[in-house]
């Protein structure tokens, strides 16, 4: 599954090269077919290491504007007017978190988040709870000897 959704990655970004189409127009075709599927289900896992991500968007870049790899990427993003993908994966990160926040109460999303979130905090307090048992028990058997 995933190999296939690579390979037709691969042929829409081929395809998008292919025709000399205006930068502009490139750029929109980027946005609008290899961008979703480089950010599906960013919300979730955002927070981890989206270098692979921002390289295939810097080299189709590069190749857009014919600029060497030497080019610092601060120049690539300010000529075509761009920012880095990842600035897009922290601001749908946050939405999808704010809306998880503030949305119905009766969604399962917001029972499920409500949920983990208790026991998340019960959890807390049990390994809290074992710890200063575990020390008062310590202080007690030293003091035995």
């Amino acid at each position: 599954m995933l190999s296939i959704r690579l390979v037709k990655l691969h042929l829409l970004y081929k395809r998008i090269l292919k025709f000399n189409l205006p930068i502009d127009l490139q750029l929109q075709m980027f946005d609008h077919t290899i961008q979703p599927i480089l950010l599906y289900g960013s919300e979730l896992w955002g927070y981890e290491n989206t270098d692979i991500i921002e390289k295939i968007h810097t080299e189709l870049l590069r190749n857009i504007t014919c600029l060497r790899k030497s080019t610092p990427l601060y120049m690539l993003y300010t000529e075509l007017g761009r920012y880095p993908l990842v600035i897009n994966i922290k601001y749908r990160m946050i939405s999808y978190w704010i809306s998880l926040k503030n949305g119905k109460q009766s969604k399962l999303s917001n029972i499920t988040y409500e949920t983990l979130k208790t026991q998340l905090s019960r959890f807390k307090m049990d390994i809290i709870y074992t710890k200063h048992f575990a020390n008062s028990r310590s202080k007690r058997s030293l003091a035995l000897f």
